[in-house]
């Protein structure tokens, strides 16, 4: 045999050879695509199905269905286990290292990665807390609130809060992808994610400090004691910045979760400062943009967007006319008034008015001032319908918890329902929240005294 036969044999051995590793190559890469085919479609399966059932578990919170709400949360938690199950599988790993779609492949498994920590170390302390709530329990019975378990829950909803603030902001820092639907797949999921961290920030915050504010049996925080608040009663028909002129004030009290509401009366002119007192009083960006009137006149104190502002001035003033010291101050308006007639049903007022869910709004702010000539008429009306209004929604509140909440959460995120604590630590957890009704523009609006 010569060399160059001997040579061509070898030289046709190396070819099949070489042409048998790439034919198990391409063989290899044929059943990795398809095994992270498949695998791709059981997590867009899964994931979707974990999205719907946090949507469910959300609406039946609402609803204060606790046993639907945590079969959600457990279908939800098993949704996401399932997808990271596929997600940490070798392939996946390999599939990341693909040229210039690797970086769709790390976008999800990072996504799924994220959502397993919060299956992990948030949503059994979400499942706790609904469990031990009592949301049947939560509401107003007989004038007198009641809030289940809130207090007792406190903890595991911040602990729960913290895994899913954290994975939040881990989430909007995954990077770029470059086909549509995984785009479009993170945007969502980043969406979506978003509000669920709102809603149990909220819950957080809320379940740390209502116990206390309210004097609901089973606060923990050491600061229980009947509590008064200032309530504002706003006139939108007279436009201020932070709704209305603060036409009609009273006080409303909690002891041991019990409401008494008192008389609303007209702003108390004798606690206003005086032109000199204004100076010392407000800030200089204040004088400048609202004049000293947000200090001398009652109807301008809300000059100011700012509605912590707004309640401090107002508390001050309260209590220079000799009216006490009050613990925060509440701020309503006709359209919350409205919302809440619609849940408690009609009434009819001292002066044979009858005032529903319907009507509200229109005979405050519109039929009133049809109806009289004067302004002191006009106040007049305003301040009785307000008072007797609110007597009547808070004995009738029984067994309409989901309206409740409702309403509550609609009014304060569309800024007809505002809410100020003169406790620092409450004001502290409060602030940031639409119920807070704070100002971000930038002007001074405290002041040291």
């Amino acid at each position: 045999m010569s060399r160059d036969h001997i040579r061509r044999v070898k030289r046709r051995k190396r070819i099949r050879a070489a042409l048998l590793a790439f034919g198990v190559l391409l063989a290899v890469v044929a059943a990795l695509t398809v095994w992270f085919g498949f695998s791709a479609v059981q997590v867009k399966r899964e994931a979707e199905a974990a999205v719907q059932a946090a949507g469910r578990a959300q609406t039946h919170i609402e609803a204060g269905d606790a046993g639907k709400a945590r079969a959600d949360i457990e279908d939800c938690s098993r949704r996401i286990d399932a997808a990271y199950a596929q997600t940490k599988q070798p392939v996946w790993r390999l599939a990341t290292f693909v040229p210039y779609y690797g970086s769709d492949v790390k976008a999800v498994r990072d996504m799924v990665h994220i959502l397993e920590d919060v299956s992990n170390n948030a949503l059994p302390k979400l499942d706790k807390s609904v469990q031990a709530l009592g949301l049947n329990d939560i509401g107003i019975k007989d004038g007198v609130i009641r809030l289940g378990n809130m207090a007792g829950v406190s903890s595991d909803l911040a602990a729960a809060n913290e895994v899913v603030a954290d994975a939040s902001v881990t989430m909007n820092k995954i990077g770029g992808t470059h086909i549509p639907q995984i785009t479009e797949a993170v945007r969502q999921g980043r969406d979506k994610f978003g509000e669920l961290a709102k809603v149990t920030d909220a819950a957080s915050r809320l379940a740390d400090v209502l116990p206390g504010m309210l004097d609901v049996q089973g606060s923990t925080d050491g600061r229980n004691g009947p509590r008064t608040y200032l309530v504002l009663a706003q006139n939108n028909a007279e436009l201020r910045a932070t709704g209305g002129i603060p036409t009609a004030w009273s006080t409303l009290t909690v002891e041991n979760g019990g409401i008494s509401m008192g008389t609303f009366a007209d702003p108390p002119r004798d606690g206003m400062f005086s032109q000199d007192e204004a100076m010392s009083v407000l800030t200089a960006d204040e004088r400048t943009l609202f004049s000293t009137k947000m200090a001398t006149d009652a109807p301008d104190i809300n000059f100011t967007p700012d509605f912590p502002r707004v309640a401090d001035i107002a508390r001050r003033i309260w209590q220079r006319s000799g009216h006490g010291d009050v613990d925060g101050v509440i701020s309503v308006d006709p359209v919350f008034l409205q919302r809440l007639l619609k849940i408690a049903g009609p009434v009819t007022l001292s002066d044979g008015t009858v005032m529903n869910g319907e009507n509200a709004e229109q005979r405050i702010l519109n039929q009133i001032y049809i109806d009289t000539d004067t302004q002191a008429a006009q106040t007049s009306f305003f301040t009785m319908a307000a008072g007797e209004i609110f007597t009547h929604v808070l004995n009738g509140m029984d067994g309409k918890t989901q309206q409740l909440m409702r309403t509550f959460q609609k009014s304060a995120s569309d800024g007809h329902l505002y809410v100020w604590s003169a406790h620092e630590r409450e004001q502290k957890r409060i602030s940031g929240t639409p119920i807070a009704g704070e100002s971000h523009s930038g002007v001074s609006q405290t002041k040291g005294y």
